[in-house]
């Protein structure tokens, strides 16, 4: 999008439809990168994958010795299956890196492994280990999107000792330790890579997490800065003009005893305009104390990351006008807080934040799928900092794990707000 175009819809459009266009071209943008980066990802592992195949066929017709097969139509055939089937198979794993299923992601990232692994055997007890080694390599430049830094090291350095074994004692053929170590090394150096890519990645996001933040804070503030000043504009007409129209409607009310005849339909007509005048400002002081400027649900939804790794599942039902500004700060820094666990701890690719209410509490839900296995029943620090904000609050919290996950339950009071 030009800047004379961004101008336009400045000039045209309020400021909260400008943050709606700016958020839709941020994720477009970001969805426009992502298939840029797909597509040349897909380019390179194809041009690769297509050169070791073509180099494979070629020794083949060569009557190689080292290959196990006759070059016959149906050998040919198998192998070009085969092939097709590992390059399928990257290439959804490179396709999971940059979607946004997350319910499902590792799953379809381990089937992909799973098959990219079996047709990568067969291709190795057909060719030499030389050419097929290549594709491993290819293959170990997505161990670390779905699986340990400690598994992708094993796998780097054991599958290259495996084959130079499987050709000793199933091909009768020597272990050519050189050519093993060449491939430990290509495997290393590309999980290197990988490591420095994932964790620019992740910085990234970091960076990109804190922003949503600050952007949401900067939300709640605005909202809470505007209800400060309708609250200070209701007090000052109440103490000004009230006081003041209520000492001219008494004044006017002992005018109407004490006028004349002739006078007493006018005195009775100015006592009736400061009635009327009186309940306008009455009516004005309560539309300016019933209207919440809190805007949380807008400041969640701020915060909330769109992010591949994580699905979050909205569901804010909450009547704002019934916060205070203090309640709705706590609600807010307990869902950052959440947000931050979730994506630093729980392993998680799905979690829900639920805000609702009764009429007399408000209640806060956060539930997550992640890994159970490794569950603590000690709080860390930012879990005993939200129990120390809702207590100020009055509030009830509850932490721990479930079948699901790690869910985060409280409640704070309402009643008392009005």
């Amino acid at each position: 999008m030009s800047r004379i175009q961004r101008q336009k819809i400045r000039d045209i459009c309020p400021l909260d439809l400008q943050r709606i266009y700016g958020m839709m071209f941020i994720k477009l943008n970001k969805t426009a990168n992502s298939m840029k980066t797909l597509t040349k990802d897909y380019l390179i592992t194809g041009s690769a994958w297509g050169l070791i195949v073509v180099v494979s066929l070629v020794f083949w017709t060569t009557d190689d010795p080292e290959v196990q097969l006759d070059f016959t139509f149906e050998s040919i055939a198998l192998a070009v299956i085969l092939f097709t089937i590992f390059l399928a198979g990257i290439c959804s794993l490179k396709y999971c890196q940059y979607q946004n299923f997350v319910e499902k992601r590792t799953f379809y990232q381990r089937i992909a492994f799973l098959v990219c692994i079996v047709s990568f055997a067969a291709l190795a007890g057909i060719f030499y280990y030389l050419l097929i080694g290549l594709l491993f390599v290819l293959l170990s430049t997505t161990f670390l999107d779905y699986m340990k830094p400690s598994q992708a090291w094993l796998l780097a350095v054991a599958v290259p000792i495996l084959a130079g074994t499987y050709d000793v004692f199933f091909k009768q053929m020597s272990f050519y330790i050189e050519i093993k170590l060449l491939f430990i090394v290509l495997n290393s150096l590309v999980l290197v890579s990988s490591s420095k890519i994932k964790s620019e990645q992740q910085a990234m996001e970091q960076a990109s997490q804190l922003l949503r933040e600050l952007q949401a804070t900067q939300h709640l503030l605005e909202s809470t800065v505007k209800r400060d000043e309708r609250l200070r504009i209701a007090r000052d007409l109440h103490d000004s003009m009230g006081h003041k129209l209520t000492a001219l409607k008494l004044q006017l009310e002992l005018a109407s005893h004490l006028a004349p005849d002739l006078m007493l339909d006018k005195v009775n007509t100015a006592k009736k305009l400061s009635g009327t005048l009186l309940d306008d400002v009455r009516a004005s002081v309560n539309e300016f104390r019933d209207s919440n400027g809190i805007d949380l649900n807008k400041a969640v939804k701020a915060l909330v990351p769109n992010i591949a790794s994580v699905r979050f599942e909205l569901k804010l039902d909450l009547n704002q006008q019934l916060l205070s500004n203090r309640q709705a700060e706590t609600l807010f820094r307990c869902i950052q807080e959440s947000i931050t666990n979730v994506l630093r701890h729980a392993n998680a690719n799905h979690c829900l934040i639920e805000l609702d209410d009764n009429g007399c509490n408000a209640f806060l839900r956060v539930q997550d799928n992640g890994d159970t296995k490794n569950s603590s029943n000690n709080p860390g620090n930012g879990l005993a900092g939200m129990a120390e904000r809702v207590k100020e609050v009055d509030g009830e919290i509850m932490c721990g794990f479930n079948q699901s996950g790690f869910e985060v339950k409280l409640s704070l009071p309402l009643d008392h707000i009005h």
